[in-house]
């Protein structure tokens, strides 16, 4: 398989400044168009196209409820960009930790969220005990 070469950061400037604005103004909200439910699918699947980074599994603090986390899987781009599923935007870490105060309770390599597909069968979150059978 060819590895794909990420585009580094300057490419996204656009996206993330649109993303910005519309945060500053209280717009930013999910994307309609990608259901609920599907931030892992995504998230691994995003990862597995570029073949570099880290997916994440953590919990984030939904826009404008404050004190109420959900679950949630993320990208973390070598390039120091976040790819978030559920807006299907590209932030800066320090940006991202901004919006959604993530909780990073995982972190997976290419080889490690591959890994545990393969062996689990979902796409996470996967348990401590089954990362201590698989990895």
């Amino acid at each position: 398989m060819a590895k794909v070469k990420l585009v580094p950061a300057p490419r996204y400037d656009k996206v993330y400044e649109e993303g910005l604005r519309n945060m500053n103004e209280g717009e930013v909200e999910a994307n309609k168009d990608i259901p609920m439910g599907t931030c892992y699918p995504d998230s691994w699947s995003y990862l597995m196209r570029q073949d570099e980074g880290f997916l994440i599994h953590g919990s984030v603090q939904l826009l404008g409820q404050e004190g109420r986390r959900i679950d949630h899987a993320w990208v973390e781009l070598p390039t120091g960009w976040i790819w978030e599923p559920k807006t299907a935007s590209y932030f800066t870490i320090e940006d991202f930790s901004r919006m959604f105060s993530p909780i990073e309770d995982h972190k997976y390599s290419v080889e490690q969220a591959a890994i545990m597909l393969a062996r689990v069968g979902h796409h996470g979150p996967w348990t401590e005990e089954e990362e201590a059978q698989w990895l």
